[in-house]
C-alpha cells in the first residue's frame, strides 16, 4: 500500500485559526490549537477523502501534533520570533504573552475564500464540539482515537519521543470504501507532483 501524504498549506492554517478565533474559541496556544487542526483534519479526511490543511501528524506524550504548523505556531508565540512561520500569522494575530501559556488572539476575519465548503462545514463541527474545551481535554480526548492509542503504545515500547501517525492509520474499518478513494487520489497527486519538478 502506497503511504498517503499530502501537502501543507500554510495560508490554510492561518485562515483556519482566524476562523477558530472568529467564532469565539479562546486559549488558542500551541496545545489546543495542535489538538483543534488535528480534529478537524482526521474529521474532514474520513467524511471527504482529504485533511484541511494537509500536515503532517506525529503523535507525542500529550497526543497527535502537526508537525509543520506546531513549528509555525511555536515561532509565533514566541517571546522573540524568528520569523521561521508564515506572514500572515503577523497580519491576522495579535499574541497575548500574559498567560503562562501565550496564545493567538484574532486581529481580523479570516479570508473563507481559502476553503472549500466542506472545510468551513467541518471547522464550525469542530468549533461546535471542541471549542470550549481546553487543550488538556482535547489532549485526553485526542487519546481515545485508536490511531493515537496505537502510536502512543509504539512511542513507550521503542522509547522514542514522537512517532508519526500515518493517514492510513486514521481509518478504521467502517471507512474502508473512503481508504480506496484516498489512495487512488494519490497516486494522481503523486502524478502532479512528479511534472512540477
Amino acid at each position: 500500500m502506497r503511504p498517503i501524504h499530502f501537502r501543507f498549506d500554510s495560508e490554510k492554517l492561518v485562515q483556519e485559526l482566524a476562523f477558530f478565533a472568529s467564532r469565539g474559541v479562546k486559549g488558542l496556544d500551541p496545545l489546543k490549537t495542535a489538538k483543534l487542526l488535528y480534529f478537524a483534519d482526521r474529521e474532514h479526511l474520513l467524511k471527504y477523502g482529504r485533511p484541511i490543511t494537509g500536515d503532517t501528524y506525529y503523535c507525542m506524550k500529550n497526543g497527535p501534533i502537526p508537525t509543520a504548523a506546531l513549528g509555525q505556531i511555536q515561532d509565533v508565540l514566541a517571546e522573540h520570533p524568528t520569523g521561521d512561520h508564515d506572514p500572515r500569522f503577523d497580519e491576522y494575530f495579535t499574541v497575548d504573552r500574559s498567560r503562562k501559556y501565550p496564545q493567538l488572539i484574532a486581529r481580523k476575519a479570516p479570508d473563507l475564500d481559502v476553503f472549500s465548503t466542506t472545510d468551513i462545514e467541518v471547522m464550525q463541527e469542530i468549533v461546535d464540539r471542541f471549542g470550549k474545551k481546553t487543550g488538556w481535554q482535547l489532549r485526553d480526548l485526542s487519546h481515545e482515537d485508536a490511531c493515537v492509542k496505537a502510536a502512543d503504545e509504539e512511542r513507550l515500547k521503542t522509547g522514542r519521543g514522537s512517532v508519526p501517525i500515518p493517514f492510513q492509520a486514521f481509518f478504521d474499518p467502517a471507512h474502508e470504501s473512503m481508504v480506496a478513494v484516498v489512495e487512488a487520489d494519490q497516486e494522481d497527486r503523486d502524478f502532479a507532483d512528479s511534472l512540477s519538478w
